[in-house]
C-alpha cells in the first residue's frame, strides 16, 4: 500500500541556517519546511480548496499507480536533491517509479522524483517557486505539473524534462481533459475532480479504479 505522509503543527522557532543533519533531526512537527541552500523556508498552511484538490488528485494517482504497479505516490515527502548545499524540497505530490525505488531511504527521497506536482497558492513565495522550477529540471525531475486555480477552476501546466531543462508539453485549461505524459491511458478532469465527483472526473481505463 502507498503511504501518505502528514506533518504535525508546531510553533518552534527555526535557525536562519540549517545543515542537512539539523533538518533531518528536526522534530518541530508539521510545518512545511524546505531548505534553499541551507536557508529554511516555511510555507503557510494551504487553504481548504488547495488541501481538497491535493487530496483528491493524490487519491486518483495512487489508485492508478497501484493498479498498474508503477511505483509509489506520496503527499509532502522530503526530496533531498543536493545534500551538500543542502537543497531539500517538499512537493505537494510526488510519484517515484519502481525503477528508482532505491532513491527512497528512511522515509525520504535522495534524488529526484519522476513526477512533482505543485498546486500554487496565494501565499507561495515567487522566489521559491522560481528556484523550484530551475532545480527540479536541473536535478532530473522527469515531469513537473504546476496547477493554478482561479474562478474558472484548475489550470495545469505539464512540463517534461529534456536535457536538464523543462519544456511545456501541454497546458490544460479549466474543464478540459488532462492526459498526463507520465501515465499513459489516464485521463482526468481536474475541474470535475475538485468538486469531488470521482466517477465523472476520470474516463477510459481509470473509470473502474475510482
Amino acid at each position: 500500500m502507498t503511504t501518505v505522509l502528514r506533518r504535525k503543527p508546531s510553533r518552534a522557532r527555526l535557525p536562519r541556517r540549517m545543515t542537512l543533519a539539523q533538518y533531518l533531526a528536526d522534530t518541530s512537527g508539521e510545518r512545511k519546511i524546505e531548505l534553499l541552500d541551507g536557508e529554511p523556508i516555511v510555507s503557510p498552511q494551504p487553504r481548504a480548496w488547495h488541501q481538497r484538490l491535493e487530496y483528491l488528485l493524490e487519491h486518483v494517482l495512487q489508485r492508478w499507480v497501484e493498479a498498474h504497479q508503477l511505483g509509489e505516490v506520496w503527499h509532502e515527502i522530503d526530496m533531498i536533491l543536493d545534500p551538500r548545499k543542502p537543497l531539500t524540497y517538499v512537493p505537494d505530490i510526488v510519484f517515484l517509479a519502481k525503477e528508482h525505488a532505491e532513491r527512497l531511504r528512511d522515509g525520504r527521497l535522495y534524488g529526484p522524483a519522476d513526477l512533482c506536482v505543485e498546486i500554487e497558492s496565494p501565499g507561495d513565495r515567487p522566489r521559491l517557486m522560481r528556484r523550484k522550477y530551475r532545480d527540479y529540471a536541473r536535478y532530473g525531475v522527469a515531469w513537473y505539473w504546476i496547477i493554478r486555480v482561479d474562478e474558472d477552476g484548475p489550470f495545469v501546466e505539464e512540463n517534461e524534462n529534456r536535457g536538464g531543462e523543462f519544456v511545456v508539453r501541454q497546458e490544460i485549461e479549466p474543464g478540459e481533459w488532462f492526459a498526463p505524459g507520465a501515465f499513459t491511458g489516464l485521463q482526468v478532469n481536474l475541474a470535475v475532480l475538485a468538486s469531488g465527483e470521482f466517477k465523472r472526473a476520470v474516463r477510459g481505463k481509470a473509470k473502474r479504479l475510482v
